[in-house]
């Protein structure tokens, strides 16, 4: 009896000693899954577990929003351009962007039942929802004499300079490699230049950028600086 406690001693000494210990980072839910009882573990952003392969499974999820952009690709496997026609034949393109993120407490879910990481998430839930339901509503569209195109332009109150209150502006802005299109970052570089040039000593601009790059690039900086 003695010999046999000392060996399950020494099993489970070795056990212990193959594992490892695994992080999540500040926008990550681990989920540790027992192998032997089925108990799942949800694991808080910025923690460490201990993790025995022969004991445990372990995934992560990235929480924080995701974005998928429904546009044309080289690649066959990522071309998601949304191209359909209408019921009476027209041609419809459309742009569509998604943006999703993982709710924490439903990870365990999305993994026993959707998918094992945020990219699988993406390809095997959000692309395909994100084709098929602007296709089945556009497809129902359809032209003739009852259906009209109508499109409406707004122009706000025009206020003289000396009338506008002091201006606090930040921008958050995506600097990702899809962004690198002239009519996307460029045309965005373009209109913050011209909206620079209106600024004065009372306003105060600051840019935050995200994706290919994140953090403050430039903190609130008068407006008298624009000249």
């Amino acid at each position: 009896m003695t010999r046999a406690l000392r060996s399950l001693a020494v099993v489970l000494v070795v056990v212990g000693a193959s594992g490892c210990y695994r992080s999540t980072g500040s926008t990550e839910v681990g989920i540790k899954i027992g192998k032997l009882f089925g108990a799942d573990e949800v694991v808080a952003p910025g923690r460490t577990v201990l993790v025995i392969p022969v004991v445990h499974d372990w995934y992560v999820f990235d929480t924080k929003t995701q974005t998928v952009e429904m546009k044309d690709s080289k690649n066959a496997r990522e071309d998601d351009a949304l191209d359909f026609k209408t019921r009476d034949g027209n041609d419809v393109s459309v742009d569509v962007t998604v943006l999703y993120h993982v709710d924490p407490a439903k990870a365990p879910h999305v993994l026993r039942h959707v998918a094992r990481d945020v990219d699988e998430v993406r390809d095997v839930l959000v692309r395909p929802l994100a084709r098929s339901i602007p296709r089945d509503s556009l497809n129902e569209l359809h032209g003739g004499p009852q259906h009209k195109l109508l499109l409406v332009g707004l122009q706000g109150k025009h206020l003289a300079p000396a009338q506008l209150p002091p201006r606090n502006l930040v921008f958050l802005l995506d600097v990702s490699g899809s962004m690198n299109e002239p009519n996307k970052l460029p045309l965005l570089k373009r209109s913050l230049s011209t909206l620079v040039s209106t600024l004065n000593e009372r306003d105060q601009v600051a840019l935050v950028v995200y994706a290919g790059a994140s953090g403050v690039v430039l903190p609130p900086t008068s407006g008298a600086l624009s000249t």
